[in-house]
């Protein structure tokens, strides 16, 4: 599958603060395969379909349902991250 473009969010996808929905086609059939990016972890936990930043935001809520300090950083760029030289 290769990326299409950005599909316009349904009335359910945007309930569950999904505002932005990437859209992918197949490139054998055409068939196009919509990716809500969901912003509310139960909805989240129902589908199972997510990228990193949405799961950590359902880590963090799982974690402050234990109890646990935890806050979820958000918006961080994998790219913008850099290790630090080595000694």
């Amino acid at each position: 599958m290769g990326p299409k473009a950005a599909a316009t969010p349904t009335e359910e996808e945007l309930r569950y603060g999904a505002h932005r929905v990437e859209a992918y086609e197949c490139r054998s059939c055409g068939q196009t395969t919509r990716f809500p990016r969901y912003n509310h972890p139960g909805k989240l936990l129902e589908t199972r379909r997510g990228r990193c930043g949405e799961w950590a935001n359902c880590f963090t809520l799982c974690c402050r349902a234990m109890g646990w300090d935890a806050r979820y950083g958000g918006r961080i760029r994998a790219a913008a991250w850099r290790a630090p030289p080595r000694s």
